[in-house]
Protein backbone atom coordinates (compact mmCIF):
# COMPACT_ATOMS: atom_id res chain seq x y z
CA UNK A 1 0.00 0.00 0.00
CA UNK A 2 2.74 2.43 1.03
CA UNK A 3 4.99 1.42 -2.21
CA UNK A 4 1.44 2.37 -3.98
CA UNK A 5 1.04 5.51 -2.74
CA UNK A 6 4.74 6.66 -3.18
CA UNK A 7 4.28 6.33 -7.06
CA UNK A 8 1.07 8.16 -7.15
CA UNK A 9 3.45 10.89 -5.24
CA UNK A 10 6.77 10.62 -7.70
CA UNK A 11 3.86 10.85 -10.79
CA UNK A 12 2.44 13.97 -9.76
CA UNK A 13 5.42 15.57 -8.78
CA UNK A 14 6.41 14.64 -11.96
CA UNK A 15 3.17 16.17 -13.66
CA UNK A 16 4.17 19.80 -11.38
CA UNK A 17 8.04 19.53 -12.41
CA UNK A 18 6.72 19.13 -15.94
CA UNK A 19 4.26 22.21 -15.19
CA UNK A 20 1.48 20.05 -16.16
CA UNK A 21 2.90 18.84 -19.71
CA UNK A 22 3.86 14.97 -19.47
CA UNK A 23 7.33 14.87 -19.95
CA UNK A 24 10.04 12.57 -20.53
CA UNK A 25 13.97 12.74 -19.88
CA UNK A 26 16.75 10.47 -20.96
CA UNK A 27 19.47 9.99 -18.28
CA UNK A 28 22.05 8.17 -21.86
CA UNK A 29 24.19 10.63 -23.35
CA UNK A 30 24.17 9.79 -26.85
CA UNK A 31 26.94 9.88 -28.82
CA UNK A 32 26.08 8.97 -32.53
CA UNK A 33 23.82 9.16 -35.05
CA UNK A 34 21.61 5.63 -33.79
CA UNK A 35 22.00 6.37 -29.83
CA UNK A 36 19.89 9.61 -30.59
CA UNK A 37 17.56 7.23 -32.80
CA UNK A 38 17.15 4.68 -30.14
CA UNK A 39 16.96 7.12 -27.11
CA UNK A 40 14.54 9.22 -28.84
CA UNK A 41 12.51 6.31 -29.65
CA UNK A 42 12.31 4.80 -26.61
CA UNK A 43 11.17 7.95 -24.90
CA UNK A 44 8.53 8.72 -27.24
CA UNK A 45 6.67 5.37 -27.03
CA UNK A 46 4.73 6.99 -24.10
CA UNK A 47 3.74 9.30 -26.44
CA UNK A 48 5.46 12.47 -24.31
CA UNK A 49 4.97 16.35 -25.17
CA UNK A 50 8.24 17.16 -24.35
CA UNK A 51 11.50 14.67 -24.75
CA UNK A 52 14.86 15.85 -23.63
CA UNK A 53 18.09 14.10 -24.22
CA UNK A 54 21.91 14.72 -23.64
CA UNK A 55 24.70 13.95 -26.19
CA UNK A 56 28.07 14.40 -26.68
CA UNK A 57 29.89 17.84 -27.84
CA UNK A 58 30.68 16.11 -30.92
CA UNK A 59 27.22 16.04 -31.87
CA UNK A 60 26.34 19.75 -30.95
CA UNK A 61 26.51 21.14 -35.26
CA UNK A 62 24.22 18.20 -35.80
CA UNK A 63 21.91 18.69 -34.06
CA UNK A 64 20.86 22.20 -34.88
CA UNK A 65 20.53 20.64 -38.53
CA UNK A 66 17.25 20.97 -38.91
CA UNK A 67 17.61 18.18 -41.71
CA UNK A 68 19.60 15.41 -39.68
CA UNK A 69 17.25 16.21 -37.25
CA UNK A 70 13.97 16.01 -39.54
CA UNK A 71 15.23 12.37 -40.95
CA UNK A 72 15.84 10.85 -37.46
CA UNK A 73 12.07 11.85 -36.21
CA UNK A 74 10.13 9.73 -38.32
CA UNK A 75 11.93 6.38 -36.58
CA UNK A 76 10.13 7.73 -32.91
CA UNK A 77 6.79 7.82 -35.07
CA UNK A 78 7.38 11.61 -34.90
CA UNK A 79 6.34 13.46 -37.68
CA UNK A 80 7.04 17.20 -36.70
CA UNK A 81 8.55 18.39 -33.88
CA UNK A 82 10.72 21.70 -32.79
CA UNK A 83 13.50 21.90 -30.26
CA UNK A 84 16.08 23.81 -28.54
CA UNK A 85 19.60 22.76 -27.40
CA UNK A 86 22.68 23.73 -25.52
CA UNK A 87 26.09 22.12 -25.96
CA UNK A 88 25.36 18.92 -24.69
CA UNK A 89 21.10 18.69 -23.85
CA UNK A 90 18.25 18.83 -26.56
CA UNK A 91 14.74 19.00 -25.24
CA UNK A 92 12.02 18.21 -28.20
CA UNK A 93 8.74 20.33 -27.81
CA UNK A 94 5.48 20.98 -29.89
CA UNK A 95 5.72 17.04 -30.86
CA UNK A 96 3.33 15.73 -33.17
CA UNK A 97 3.15 11.97 -33.10
CA UNK A 98 1.88 9.68 -35.83
CA UNK A 99 0.38 6.08 -35.88
CA UNK A 100 2.80 3.23 -37.52
CA UNK A 101 1.29 0.55 -39.72
CA UNK A 102 3.10 -2.33 -39.78
CA UNK A 103 3.42 -3.73 -43.47
CA UNK A 104 5.38 -7.61 -44.32
CA UNK A 105 3.74 -8.35 -47.08
CA UNK A 106 2.74 -6.11 -50.70
CA UNK A 107 -0.83 -6.71 -50.00
CA UNK A 108 -0.32 -4.97 -46.68
CA UNK A 109 0.69 -2.01 -48.26
CA UNK A 110 -1.84 -1.64 -50.81
CA UNK A 111 -4.30 -2.29 -47.83
CA UNK A 112 -2.94 0.44 -45.84
CA UNK A 113 -3.21 2.90 -48.53
CA UNK A 114 -6.63 2.58 -49.48
CA UNK A 115 -8.15 1.80 -45.92
CA UNK A 116 -5.97 3.40 -43.13
CA UNK A 117 -7.93 7.07 -43.51
CA UNK A 118 -4.55 9.50 -41.01
CA UNK A 119 -2.57 11.80 -42.60
CA UNK A 120 0.16 11.79 -42.27
CA UNK A 121 0.26 7.81 -43.02
CA UNK A 122 3.87 6.04 -41.88
CA UNK A 123 3.97 2.14 -43.07
CA UNK A 124 6.77 0.29 -41.37
CA UNK A 125 8.19 -2.76 -43.92
CA UNK A 126 10.10 -5.38 -43.41
CA UNK A 127 13.53 -5.06 -44.42
CA UNK A 128 13.03 -7.86 -47.51
CA UNK A 129 10.06 -6.00 -48.24
CA UNK A 130 11.44 -2.73 -48.52
CA UNK A 131 14.26 -4.17 -50.16
CA UNK A 132 11.61 -5.46 -52.83
CA UNK A 133 9.61 -2.39 -53.24
CA UNK A 134 12.74 -0.09 -53.35
CA UNK A 135 14.14 -1.14 -56.35
CA UNK A 136 14.48 0.76 -59.65
CA UNK A 137 13.63 4.13 -57.65
CA UNK A 138 10.76 2.50 -55.94
CA UNK A 139 8.80 1.13 -58.69
CA UNK A 140 7.03 -1.86 -57.18
CA UNK A 141 5.93 0.86 -54.28
CA UNK A 142 4.71 3.28 -56.97
CA UNK A 143 2.94 0.11 -58.92
CA UNK A 144 0.77 -0.63 -55.43
CA UNK A 145 0.51 3.39 -55.21
CA UNK A 146 -1.55 2.94 -58.51
CA UNK A 147 -3.59 0.04 -57.75
CA UNK A 148 -4.48 1.54 -54.49
CA UNK A 149 -5.92 5.19 -56.63
CA UNK A 150 -3.18 7.01 -54.56
CA UNK A 151 -0.80 9.43 -56.34
CA UNK A 152 1.20 11.13 -53.37
CA UNK A 153 4.99 12.09 -52.90
CA UNK A 154 6.64 10.18 -50.10
CA UNK A 155 9.57 10.16 -47.54
CA UNK A 156 11.60 7.29 -46.56
CA UNK A 157 13.94 5.46 -44.40
CA UNK A 158 16.44 2.38 -44.60
CA UNK A 159 17.74 2.24 -40.88
CA UNK A 160 17.31 1.37 -38.28
CA UNK A 161 13.66 0.40 -39.52
CA UNK A 162 12.17 0.59 -43.19
CA UNK A 163 9.77 3.22 -43.08
CA UNK A 164 7.63 4.95 -46.13
CA UNK A 165 6.16 8.31 -45.01
CA UNK A 166 3.42 10.02 -46.61
CA UNK A 167 2.42 13.47 -44.92
CA UNK A 168 -0.52 13.93 -47.26
CA UNK A 169 -2.40 10.73 -49.14
CA UNK A 170 -5.69 11.04 -50.61
CA UNK A 171 -7.57 8.07 -52.41
CA UNK A 172 -8.53 9.31 -55.69
CA UNK A 173 -12.44 8.73 -56.25
CA UNK A 174 -14.52 6.61 -58.32
CA UNK A 175 -10.95 4.55 -59.30
CA UNK A 176 -10.99 1.94 -61.12
CA UNK A 177 -8.46 -0.73 -62.00
CA UNK A 178 -8.46 -1.94 -65.62
CA UNK A 179 -6.07 -4.48 -67.33
CA UNK A 180 -7.39 -5.42 -70.82
CA UNK A 181 -8.71 -2.61 -73.38
CA UNK A 182 -12.44 -4.27 -72.78
CA UNK A 183 -12.55 -3.64 -69.57
CA UNK A 184 -11.64 -0.11 -70.39
CA UNK A 185 -14.30 0.21 -72.61
CA UNK A 186 -16.57 -1.12 -70.29
CA UNK A 187 -15.47 1.02 -67.81
CA UNK A 188 -15.03 4.41 -69.05
CA UNK A 189 -19.01 4.04 -70.96
CA UNK A 190 -20.44 3.25 -67.39
CA UNK A 191 -18.48 6.50 -65.76
CA UNK A 192 -19.93 8.40 -68.96
CA UNK A 193 -23.16 6.98 -68.51
CA UNK A 194 -23.42 8.87 -65.20
CA UNK A 195 -21.83 11.78 -66.06
CA UNK A 196 -18.71 11.75 -63.62
CA UNK A 197 -16.91 14.43 -64.06
CA UNK A 198 -13.45 13.45 -62.82
CA UNK A 199 -12.60 9.65 -63.66
CA UNK A 200 -9.55 7.66 -62.40
CA UNK A 201 -8.57 4.52 -63.88
CA UNK A 202 -5.46 2.19 -63.07
CA UNK A 203 -4.02 1.08 -67.07
CA UNK A 204 -0.77 -0.98 -67.16
CA UNK A 205 1.80 1.27 -68.84
CA UNK A 206 1.93 -1.33 -71.55
CA UNK A 207 -1.85 -0.79 -72.14
CA UNK A 208 -1.58 2.64 -72.16
CA UNK A 209 1.37 2.86 -74.66
CA UNK A 210 -0.41 1.17 -76.84
CA UNK A 211 -3.52 3.45 -76.90
CA UNK A 212 -1.88 6.49 -76.97
CA UNK A 213 0.92 5.60 -79.19
CA UNK A 214 1.66 8.29 -81.86
CA UNK A 215 0.25 6.19 -84.89
CA UNK A 216 -2.51 4.91 -83.20
CA UNK A 217 -5.32 7.42 -80.96
CA UNK A 218 -7.83 4.28 -79.62
CA UNK A 219 -8.04 6.70 -75.78
CA UNK A 220 -8.74 9.60 -77.71
CA UNK A 221 -11.61 7.65 -80.24
CA UNK A 222 -12.83 5.42 -77.14
CA UNK A 223 -13.49 8.71 -75.01
CA UNK A 224 -15.12 10.36 -78.31
CA UNK A 225 -17.30 7.46 -78.37
CA UNK A 226 -18.23 7.79 -74.83
CA UNK A 227 -19.37 11.16 -75.65
CA UNK A 228 -16.29 12.97 -73.94
CA UNK A 229 -16.15 16.46 -75.80
CA UNK A 230 -13.32 17.82 -73.98
CA UNK A 231 -11.09 17.02 -70.93
CA UNK A 232 -8.01 17.48 -69.11
CA UNK A 233 -5.84 13.98 -68.65
CA UNK A 234 -3.03 12.84 -67.15
CA UNK A 235 -1.25 9.63 -66.92
CA UNK A 236 1.31 9.04 -64.14
CA UNK A 237 4.11 5.77 -65.45
CA UNK A 238 4.94 5.24 -62.24
CA UNK A 239 1.95 4.51 -60.29
CA UNK A 240 0.04 4.01 -64.03
CA UNK A 241 -2.89 6.02 -63.05
CA UNK A 242 -4.65 7.97 -65.57
CA UNK A 243 -6.75 10.99 -63.65
CA UNK A 244 -9.59 12.50 -65.96
CA UNK A 245 -10.57 15.88 -64.58
CA UNK A 246 -13.20 18.45 -65.93
CA UNK A 247 -14.73 16.15 -68.37
CA UNK A 248 -17.31 17.92 -70.63
CA UNK A 249 -19.42 16.03 -72.51
CA UNK A 250 -21.60 16.39 -75.58
CA UNK A 251 -24.73 18.25 -74.65
CA UNK A 252 -26.65 15.65 -75.82
CA UNK A 253 -25.32 13.12 -74.34
CA UNK A 254 -25.80 14.84 -71.38
CA UNK A 255 -29.49 15.25 -72.15
CA UNK A 256 -30.38 11.67 -72.49
CA UNK A 257 -28.12 10.67 -69.71
CA UNK A 258 -30.63 13.64 -67.25
CA UNK A 259 -33.57 11.96 -68.49
CA UNK A 260 -32.28 8.32 -67.91
CA UNK A 261 -31.87 9.52 -64.43
CA UNK A 262 -34.78 11.56 -64.24
CA UNK A 263 -32.89 13.98 -63.28
CA UNK A 264 -32.96 17.32 -65.20
CA UNK A 265 -32.05 19.41 -62.78
CA UNK A 266 -28.78 18.78 -64.12
CA UNK A 267 -28.76 20.66 -67.01
CA UNK A 268 -28.02 23.82 -68.50
CA UNK A 269 -30.67 26.33 -69.08
CA UNK A 270 -29.29 25.83 -73.14
CA UNK A 271 -29.07 22.35 -72.30
CA UNK A 272 -32.89 22.27 -71.13
CA UNK A 273 -33.64 24.45 -73.83
CA UNK A 274 -32.27 21.42 -76.53
CA UNK A 275 -34.33 19.05 -74.51
CA UNK A 276 -37.40 20.63 -74.99
CA UNK A 277 -36.31 21.45 -78.50
CA UNK A 278 -35.93 17.45 -79.30
CA UNK A 279 -39.16 16.68 -77.27
CA UNK A 280 -41.05 18.95 -79.75
CA UNK A 281 -39.12 17.39 -82.79
CA UNK A 282 -39.83 14.22 -81.53
CA UNK A 283 -43.72 14.94 -80.45
CA UNK A 284 -44.80 16.88 -83.11
CA UNK A 285 -42.38 15.90 -86.49
CA UNK A 286 -41.07 12.35 -85.99
CA UNK A 287 -42.76 10.08 -83.64
CA UNK A 288 -47.22 10.68 -85.25
CA UNK A 289 -45.33 9.34 -89.13
CA UNK A 290 -42.97 6.67 -87.43
CA UNK A 291 -44.78 3.63 -87.73
CA UNK A 292 -41.43 1.18 -87.13
CA UNK A 293 -37.85 2.16 -86.00
CA UNK A 294 -36.54 2.24 -89.52
CA UNK A 295 -39.05 5.26 -90.11
CA UNK A 296 -38.45 6.74 -87.04
CA UNK A 297 -34.67 6.83 -87.65
CA UNK A 298 -35.09 7.93 -91.34
CA UNK A 299 -37.47 10.64 -90.45
CA UNK A 300 -35.25 12.00 -87.58
CA UNK A 301 -32.42 11.88 -89.93
CA UNK A 302 -34.46 13.78 -92.38
CA UNK A 303 -35.49 16.31 -89.91
CA UNK A 304 -32.00 16.95 -88.60
CA UNK A 305 -30.80 17.63 -92.20
CA UNK A 306 -33.66 19.98 -93.19
CA UNK A 307 -32.94 22.15 -89.98
CA UNK A 308 -29.35 21.99 -89.94
CA UNK A 309 -26.84 23.74 -92.47
CA UNK A 310 -22.61 22.65 -92.37
CA UNK A 311 -20.29 24.92 -91.23
CA UNK A 312 -17.31 25.11 -89.16
CA UNK A 313 -16.43 26.60 -86.20
CA UNK A 314 -19.80 28.50 -85.45
CA UNK A 315 -21.13 28.88 -81.88
CA UNK A 316 -21.06 25.26 -80.21
CA UNK A 317 -21.18 23.96 -83.63
CA UNK A 318 -19.82 20.59 -82.96
CA UNK A 319 -22.84 20.00 -80.50
CA UNK A 320 -26.59 19.20 -80.98
CA UNK A 321 -26.52 22.42 -79.15
CA UNK A 322 -25.38 24.34 -82.49
CA UNK A 323 -27.35 22.38 -84.99
CA UNK A 324 -30.63 22.44 -83.32
CA UNK A 325 -30.77 25.32 -81.77
CA UNK A 326 -29.13 27.37 -83.82
CA UNK A 327 -29.04 25.65 -87.02
CA UNK A 328 -25.45 25.57 -87.86
CA UNK A 329 -22.67 22.61 -87.06
CA UNK A 330 -20.27 20.30 -88.27
CA UNK A 331 -20.50 16.06 -88.28
CA UNK A 332 -20.21 16.50 -84.44
CA UNK A 333 -22.98 18.19 -84.46
CA UNK A 334 -25.05 16.35 -86.87
CA UNK A 335 -24.41 13.17 -84.78
CA UNK A 336 -24.93 14.46 -81.49
CA UNK A 337 -28.07 15.38 -82.66
CA UNK A 338 -28.94 11.75 -84.14
CA UNK A 339 -28.01 10.70 -80.70
CA UNK A 340 -30.13 12.66 -79.21
CA UNK A 341 -33.37 11.66 -80.75
CA UNK A 342 -32.78 8.00 -81.12
CA UNK A 343 -31.71 7.65 -77.06
CA UNK A 344 -35.04 10.01 -76.21
CA UNK A 345 -37.07 7.91 -78.42
CA UNK A 346 -35.28 4.49 -76.57
CA UNK A 347 -33.56 3.35 -79.85
CA UNK A 348 -29.92 2.90 -79.17
CA UNK A 349 -27.52 5.06 -80.69
CA UNK A 350 -23.74 5.60 -80.17
CA UNK A 351 -21.47 7.65 -81.19
CA UNK A 352 -18.36 6.70 -83.74
CA UNK A 353 -15.24 9.03 -84.26
CA UNK A 354 -12.40 7.99 -87.24
CA UNK A 355 -11.58 9.18 -90.79
CA UNK A 356 -13.70 10.06 -93.72
CA UNK A 357 -12.36 9.33 -97.28
CA UNK A 358 -13.00 11.66 -99.67
CA UNK A 359 -11.10 13.28 -102.74
CA UNK A 360 -8.88 15.21 -100.50
CA UNK A 361 -8.07 12.25 -98.37
CA UNK A 362 -8.46 11.53 -94.97
CA UNK A 363 -10.83 14.13 -93.03
CA UNK A 364 -11.69 13.78 -89.11
CA UNK A 365 -15.11 12.71 -89.04
CA UNK A 366 -17.93 11.10 -86.76
CA UNK A 367 -21.24 9.75 -87.59
CA UNK A 368 -23.42 6.80 -85.42
CA UNK A 369 -24.40 3.41 -84.93
CA UNK A 370 -27.83 2.71 -84.57
CA UNK A 371 -29.27 -0.56 -83.29
CA UNK A 372 -32.23 -1.20 -85.74
CA UNK A 373 -33.50 -5.18 -84.83
CA UNK A 374 -30.79 -7.50 -83.75
CA UNK A 375 -27.80 -5.25 -85.44
CA UNK A 376 -26.46 -2.39 -85.68
CA UNK A 377 -26.38 -0.17 -88.85
CA UNK A 378 -23.51 3.36 -89.25
CA UNK A 379 -25.22 6.59 -90.61
CA UNK A 380 -23.85 9.53 -90.96
CA UNK A 381 -26.44 12.41 -91.41
CA UNK A 382 -23.41 14.48 -92.19
CA UNK A 383 -22.57 13.09 -95.82
CA UNK A 384 -26.59 12.87 -96.49
CA UNK A 385 -27.04 16.52 -95.87
CA UNK A 386 -26.54 18.41 -99.46
CA UNK A 387 -27.77 22.11 -99.69
CA UNK A 388 -30.18 21.45 -101.73
CA UNK A 389 -31.07 17.64 -100.86
CA UNK A 390 -30.82 15.15 -98.87
CA UNK A 391 -29.55 11.69 -100.03
CA UNK A 392 -29.63 8.68 -98.23
CA UNK A 393 -26.56 6.56 -99.09
CA UNK A 394 -24.86 6.83 -95.85
CA UNK A 395 -28.03 5.76 -93.73
CA UNK A 396 -27.73 2.21 -92.47
CA UNK A 397 -24.89 0.81 -93.96
CA UNK A 398 -23.34 -2.11 -92.52
CA UNK A 399 -19.47 -2.68 -92.76
CA UNK A 400 -19.65 -3.98 -96.48
CA UNK A 401 -20.73 0.03 -97.11
CA UNK A 402 -18.80 1.41 -94.44
CA UNK A 403 -15.48 0.28 -95.68
CA UNK A 404 -15.63 2.00 -98.78
CA UNK A 405 -16.25 5.47 -96.93
CA UNK A 406 -14.33 5.31 -93.58
CA UNK A 407 -11.15 4.46 -91.59
CA UNK A 408 -12.04 3.46 -88.52
CA UNK A 409 -10.76 1.80 -85.33
CA UNK A 410 -13.45 -1.11 -84.58
CA UNK A 411 -11.42 -2.04 -81.53
CA UNK A 412 -12.65 0.72 -79.82
CA UNK A 413 -16.24 1.21 -80.85
CA UNK A 414 -19.01 0.86 -78.76
CA UNK A 415 -21.49 -1.46 -81.26
CA UNK A 416 -20.14 -3.96 -83.74
CA UNK A 417 -22.05 -3.24 -86.72
CA UNK A 418 -23.43 -5.55 -89.16
CA UNK A 419 -21.18 -7.30 -91.89
CA UNK A 420 -23.73 -6.87 -94.59
CA UNK A 421 -26.35 -3.87 -95.69
CA UNK A 422 -29.46 -5.16 -94.73
CA UNK A 423 -31.74 -4.61 -97.58
CA UNK A 424 -35.26 -3.55 -96.09
CA UNK A 425 -33.11 -1.58 -94.08
CA UNK A 426 -31.27 0.56 -96.80
CA UNK A 427 -33.21 3.25 -98.49
CA UNK A 428 -32.57 3.00 -101.94
CA UNK A 429 -33.50 -0.95 -102.02
CA UNK A 430 -36.23 -0.70 -99.89
CA UNK A 431 -37.59 2.09 -102.02
CA UNK A 432 -37.31 0.05 -105.12
CA UNK A 433 -34.84 2.40 -106.32
CA UNK A 434 -31.50 0.59 -107.14
CA UNK A 435 -29.87 0.09 -109.85
CA UNK A 436 -27.42 -1.67 -111.75
CA UNK A 437 -28.03 -1.10 -115.72
CA UNK A 438 -28.27 2.43 -116.93
CA UNK A 439 -30.92 2.15 -118.95
CA UNK A 440 -33.07 0.32 -115.88
CA UNK A 441 -32.25 3.98 -114.73
CA UNK A 442 -33.25 5.96 -117.16
CA UNK A 443 -36.48 4.18 -116.98
CA UNK A 444 -37.24 4.69 -113.59
CA UNK A 445 -36.31 8.49 -114.00
CA UNK A 446 -38.38 8.45 -117.04
CA UNK A 447 -41.48 6.92 -115.50
CA UNK A 448 -41.07 8.89 -111.65
CA UNK A 449 -40.91 12.09 -113.56
CA UNK A 450 -43.92 11.47 -115.55
CA UNK A 451 -45.85 11.11 -112.40
CA UNK A 452 -44.85 14.84 -111.24
CA UNK A 453 -42.43 14.38 -109.34
CA UNK A 454 -40.52 17.15 -108.15
CA UNK A 455 -37.33 15.43 -106.59
CA UNK A 456 -36.57 11.49 -107.80
CA UNK A 457 -33.57 9.78 -105.74
CA UNK A 458 -32.09 6.75 -107.21
CA UNK A 459 -29.11 4.74 -107.19
CA UNK A 460 -26.76 3.34 -109.77
CA UNK A 461 -23.68 0.54 -108.80
CA UNK A 462 -21.45 0.71 -111.54
CA UNK A 463 -18.23 -1.53 -112.37
CA UNK A 464 -15.87 1.13 -112.18
CA UNK A 465 -15.27 0.94 -116.13
CA UNK A 466 -16.58 4.95 -115.83
CA UNK A 467 -15.40 7.28 -113.23
CA UNK A 468 -18.68 8.49 -110.82
CA UNK A 469 -19.50 11.19 -113.20
CA UNK A 470 -19.14 9.38 -116.45
CA UNK A 471 -21.48 6.69 -115.05
CA UNK A 472 -24.10 9.84 -113.95
CA UNK A 473 -23.96 11.55 -117.37
CA UNK A 474 -24.20 8.22 -119.48
CA UNK A 475 -28.04 7.94 -117.26
CA UNK A 476 -29.25 11.38 -118.13
CA UNK A 477 -28.04 11.42 -121.41
CA UNK A 478 -31.31 9.15 -122.26
CA UNK A 479 -33.53 11.03 -120.29
CA UNK A 480 -34.56 13.91 -122.24
CA UNK A 481 -36.57 15.62 -119.02
CA UNK A 482 -35.53 18.98 -118.67
CA UNK A 483 -34.13 19.58 -114.94
CA UNK A 484 -30.65 19.11 -113.29
CA UNK A 485 -29.17 16.68 -111.12
CA UNK A 486 -26.76 16.38 -107.99
CA UNK A 487 -24.61 13.72 -107.12
CA UNK A 488 -22.83 11.86 -104.49
CA UNK A 489 -21.08 8.65 -104.54
CA UNK A 490 -19.31 5.88 -102.20
CA UNK A 491 -17.34 3.40 -104.09
CA UNK A 492 -18.95 2.41 -107.18
CA UNK A 493 -22.18 3.37 -105.75
CA UNK A 494 -23.42 6.89 -106.89
CA UNK A 495 -26.70 8.33 -105.51
CA UNK A 496 -28.67 10.71 -108.37
CA UNK A 497 -31.22 13.30 -107.24
CA UNK A 498 -32.45 14.80 -110.44
CA UNK A 499 -34.36 17.65 -109.91
CA UNK A 500 -37.05 18.01 -112.80
CA UNK A 501 -38.17 21.69 -114.13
Amino acid sequence: MLKKFVGIIMVTLFLICGHGILAAQAEDVCRNRSDVIRVVKNAALSRPDSITFRFDSSLHQLIGDADWMGELLPYADIISAQWRYSSTECTLHHISYMEMVQCETADDVKWALQNVHSSPLALHLTPSLYAELSQADFAGLKKLQGEAGVHAGFRYYSEPQCVVLYEDIQVSENFIAVSSLQQLKDTLFACTERLQENITLHLPRALFDQLTAEDNHQLAALENNCGILKRNMRYYPDSQLVEYTNITYYPGKRVVAAARMNNLYLLSDEEMRLYNTAADMINNQIYPHAADAYTYVLLSHDAIAQRVSYEKDRYMGDTAVGALLYGAADCDGYADSLYLLCNLAGIECHYQHGDALNVQGETSHMWNGVRLGDAFYCTDVTWDDQDETIHYGFMNMGLDKVARAYIWDTSVALFAPAQNTAANLYYYQREGCAFRSVSDAQAYLKKEASQGNSRILLMLTHDGAKTDSQAVESVMDGVNIGGRYLYKSVGNDVFICFLPR
